[in-house]
């Protein structure tokens, strides 16, 4: 097991981030997967020792892709340059939670464990209610010294503590979270030491199992969703309070990178807008997208940096959450058109078909209009249901299509509204 080998070939990758770069080096990507893999193995035996739930893993069964999906995101960036393997006693899967490992060149790497995934609803209120109960026992697991001299419990969490728990509670910091994980970062030459590697590695996840333990517990009643799983059910549990919703600028005060890490996107498409002999035509196409953690925190990040460069980003906020967003580019073009770009425009799926968006819309073109934009110029994935949503807005086809757009994303629609309508 060649710790370097792996490292060497995932700085390269960094480096060289396309796909003609990557089919002509398929031999060190079977090389350096082969010696993650056999980490991965090490670390099953060494977790093995003392937590033998993880023993009966397959390796080859925990890792993550490098390929990624980049159909919803403007980072066009085929692969994401890291080895990432989750060890638990059911597998990959976030819960029951377990033991996280990722490789990443220039200090990337970490070790991880907890619960990440803070869009089970079900799961933060179980874990919530079980740190109400248990405030000695939690605090005893965090506050152990061996605990803290490697971990900091981190987690996405609301601003103030929910309704049904006392703000006087011992632990009401904690309640606030939705999501409860600990990290532990090494240098890339401290990977690349890798005799010693391994043995830290499973020291380490040795000290963070009484907290994966406590998270387990909370959550042994926890079922895992169907990857299908039904949106009316979901618009059903999250009806209450649904008039709380409030609409508002984001900016640094109140959006950091970790304000959409409750973000749900899972976006289902099966059929999109193709232009064929000069007419547009809805064919078959059939994937889902969802963002992983990584990925919403890149959001998050896009959103802060545009924002301190002049942008402007209006955010759905609900219990301290941001259920939905749209950033504006103030940046004039197209001439006599007087456009301005919308770039981003979501709505978390729990909370989609329930006039949010066409609120948000609303509310960004406004800040277009105000701005002194003519119109705004949008750039839509060709998926049925997002031209459908457009139009209803009043979008139509752009007068004058620019040209940098459209080269971008050669699917996407591109489309205008007219700022003369609010």
């Amino acid at each position: 097991m060649d710790t370097q080998t792996m490292m060497d070939y995932l700085s390269d990758l960094l480096n060289n981030n396309d796909r003609e770069w990557y089919h002509a080096h398929k031999r060190e990507n079977k090389l350096a997967t082969e010696q993650f893999e056999q980490l991965v193995q090490k670390l099953i035996l060494g977790i093995g020792t003392f937590d033998e739930s993880v023993l009966n893993n397959d390796p080859k069964s925990l890792t993550f892709k490098l390929v990624r999906d980049t159909r919803f995101s403007h980072d066009k960036s085929p692969y994401n340059p890291s080895f990432r393997a989750h060890i638990s006693s059911q597998g990959k899967l976030p819960i029951p939670v377990g033991y996280y490992i990722a490789l990443r060149p220039n200090g990337g790497s970490f070790l991880g464990g907890g619960l990440f995934a803070d869009m089970f609803t079900s799961a933060t209120s179980m874990v919530r209610e079980y740190i109400s109960v248990h405030p000695e026992e939690w605090e005893k697991i965090i506050g152990n010294p061996e605990f803290k001299k490697y971990f900091t419990v981190k987690g996405n969490a609301l601003k103030n503590v929910p309704n049904g728990y006392d703000k006087e509670h011992p632990q009401a910091e904690y309640l606030k979270n939705k999501s409860w994980y600990v990290e532990y970062f090494f240098s890339d030459e401290e990977v690349c030491d890798g005799a010693n590697f391994v043995p830290r590695a499973v020291g380490l996840f040795r000290a963070m199992k009484p907290f994966n333990d406590f998270l387990n517990r909370a959550l042994k009643d926890f079922k895992m969703p169907e990857r299908r799983y039904a949106l009316q059910t979901v618009l059903k549990m999250c009806s209450k309070n649904s008039d709380k919703i409030e609409f508002i600028r984001l900016d640094p005060d109140n959006f950091d990178s970790e304000s959409l890490n409750g973000f749900v996107l899972n976006q289902r498409v099966t059929k999109c807008w193709r232009k064929a002999d000069g007419e547009y035509r809805l064919v078959p196409v059939s994937y889902t997208e969802d963002w992983d953690l990584s990925a919403r925190r890149k959001m998050s990040q896009k959103i802060i940096g545009a924002v301190k460069s002049g942008s402007v980003a209006v955010g759905a906020v609900k219990d301290g959450e941001v259920i939905g967003f749209a950033l504006l580019d103030r940046n004039l073009f197209g001439g006599d058109n007087r456009y301005m770009n919308l770039c981003e425009f979501y709505v978390s799926e729990p909370f989609r078909r329930r006039g949010i968006g066409k609120i948000l819309f609303e509310k960004i073109s406004s800040e277009a209009k105000n701005s002194g934009a003519g119109k705004l110029y949008i750039s839509a994935h060709s998926a049925e249901e997002s031209i459908s949503a457009y139009r209803k807005y009043g979008c139509v086809f752009a007068v004058s299509p620019d040209k940098s757009h459209a080269e971008q994303e050669p699917f996407d629609l591109q489309l205008e509204f007219d700022l003369k309508n609010i």
